[in-house]
C-alpha cells in the first residue's frame, strides 16, 4: 500500500503511480492533498487510485487504509488449498 501527497518535492502523485503502473505493481495507492482541485481527483480515481483525501478532512483513513489492506489480501494471497 502507498500513501502519498499529491505534491512531493521532485514528482506529483500521477508519476509515482504511474511509474507503479509500468512496473505492474497492483498496490492500493492513497493520495493526500490540499491543494488541488476536485478534477484533478477523479481523474487520478479514474487511473486506479484507491482513495483521495483532503489534508484537511482525514477522518476517512483509517476506512481506506481497511480497504487497501483487504484488497492486498484479496491479490496476494493464495487460497489454502494450493
Amino acid at each position: 500500500m502507498l500513501i502519498s501527497d499529491y505534491h512531493l518535492p521532485e514528482i506529483t502523485a500521477p508519476e509515482v503511480f504511474e511509474i507503479l503502473q509500468q512496473r505492474q505493481l497492483n498496490l492500493p495507492f492513497i493520495v493526500i492533498s490540499g491543494k488541488i482541485n476536485e478534477s484533478l481527483a477523479i481523474e487520478l480515481m479514474r487511473q486506479g487510485a484507491s482513495d483521495y483525501l483532503q489534508k484537511d478532512n482525514l477522518k476517512r483513513l483509517p476506512e481506506s487504509v481497511r480497504r487497501g489492506k483487504i484488497r492486498i489480501l484479496m491479490i496476494y494471497r493464495k487460497p489454502p488449498w494450493l
